[in-house]
């Protein structure tokens, strides 16, 4: 059983490269393998502070779509959503069991990352062997994934835990850099501005924390200052975006007391942003519990409807995972979740992690849940997927039976 387990996790990137279906397909197998497993060998698991409060915030969704949700599916898109869960033990249990497959896991994710950064090479190089999208959204490339503009996402969600499985397995070898080298690269070429500006400052933290010498933070500070400037000043347009909602259409606008120039950077134009305002409406609308998992494609009509749409807009989901959460699980939906992501990075926090992969799992956790970033939704399939897959791997890289090398 752990054999075919072991295959089932092996094949997880490439599942995501293939489609939903397969990504669902692989997980259920995970997920009976290793139920299967733990009833029949009745091995002992450590459920935690971390089961229980996830436990609770799934009670809340379920609560909410089931008293809230005018989709009748609802309330079993919550409760189906503890395979992420059960997908999370299962690899953290084998891989502490198993800590010698590591590396082979670290070469078969490594290989899959390659061969799909070099299908995002070889469109951006003009050679379009899947679907040309580039000129039909900001010049973006996709790769192996088509219409799907997802490629630098699907690297980025993959890189560090790529990264980690490899530091605790082996040496890197300079073909191992390279790779990921590479891939970084590919992460930059696919023009996803919010996953690359992920990726720098992940990549920025990293650095900032392993390094040990005072001297070398304050040269690396004064570096990336330079760096990010110089990125500020060649793409206005964007960070004055980012500027507008967080500083000028917040409480904060009145302590910093600085001049906005309305009709060249109009606030309230910007898509997400009515986005994030329609997700607080559907809040307040149904306070304290949300409106019930996966329905905020139907509430945002009927706020549209009632209230039109200057100020308001509508979408599967919010595109934010904390509005998302906000919007559909609620109040007390939100609250559950902030604890679960306090008592993760508790989790990280030990002297049996050493420096550089205690440095990696807080990076794994700013690319999953920086707040001030937009996202896929928290409860679609395909996107939970590669959160949970971090989250697995970060139970890993945290246990006290993995070291790096």
């Amino acid at each position: 059983m752990e054999r075919s387990l072991f295959f089932l996790i092996l094949f997880l990137p490439l599942s995501f490269v293939i489609g939903p279906a397969a990504v669902e397909v692989n997980i259920f197998f995970i997920n009976i393998i290793f139920l299967y497993s733990f009833f029949k060998k009745k091995f002992p698991i450590n459920f935690d502070e971390l089961f229980s409060l996830f436990v609770v915030f799934i009670f809340f969704a379920l609560i909410s779509s089931l008293f809230n949700s005018a989709d009748s599916l609802s309330f079993i898109k919550g409760l189906f959503y503890l395979r992420f869960f059960i997908l999370a033990l299962a690899i953290k249990y084998f891989y502490e069991n198993n800590s010698d497959l590591l590396k082979i896991t670290g070469y078969v994710f490594l290989t899959v990352m390659l061969l799909v950064s070099i299908t995002g090479l070889l469109e951006y190089l003009g050679f379009n062997l899947f679907q040309d999208v580039r000129s039909n959204y900001n010049n973006r490339i996709s790769g192996v994934f088509g219409d799907e503009l997802i490629l630098g996402s699907y690297l980025l969600k993959f890189f560090f835990i790529t990264f980690g499985i490899l530091l605790v397995s082996e040496r890197l070898s300079l073909i191992t850099i390279f790779i990921l080298v590479f891939s970084g690269l590919i992460i930059f070429i696919s023009n996803e501005r919010i996953n690359t500006l992920l990726f720098v400052c992940a990549l920025i933290i990293f650095f900032f924390l392993t390094l040990k010498k005072p001297t070398a933070k304050v040269l690396f500070i004064s570096i990336t200052i330079i760096g990010l400037s110089f990125i500020i000043y060649k793409n206005q347009s964007s960070w004055i975006k980012f500027y507008n909602y967080i500083i000028l259409s917040t409480p904060l606008q009145k302590i910093v007391k600085l001049e906005h120039d309305e009709k060249q950077y109009p606030i309230r134009t910007y898509g997400y942003f009515k986005l994030f305002d329609t997700a607080i409406e559907t809040s307040k609308l149904h306070f304290p519990l949300g409106v019930g998992v996966r329905n905020f494609r139907n509430e945002c009509k009927i706020i549209i409807k009632n209230k039109g749409k200057k100020n308001y807009i509508c979408d599967t989901h919010p595109h934010n995972i904390y509005f998302e959460i906000l919007s559909e699980t609620g109040f007390f939906g939100l609250v559950c979740f902030v604890l679960f992501l306090f008592f993760l990075i508790k989790k990280n926090i030990g002297n049996h992690i050493e420096l550089k992969l205690r440095s990696l799992n807080y990076v794994i956790l700013f690319v999953l849940f920086w707040p001030l970033a937009t996202s896929g939704s928290f409860f679609n399939n395909f996107y939970a997927g590669l959160i949970w897959i971090n989250i697995s791997f970060y139970f890993v890289f945290t246990s006290k039976n993995i070291k790096s090398f």
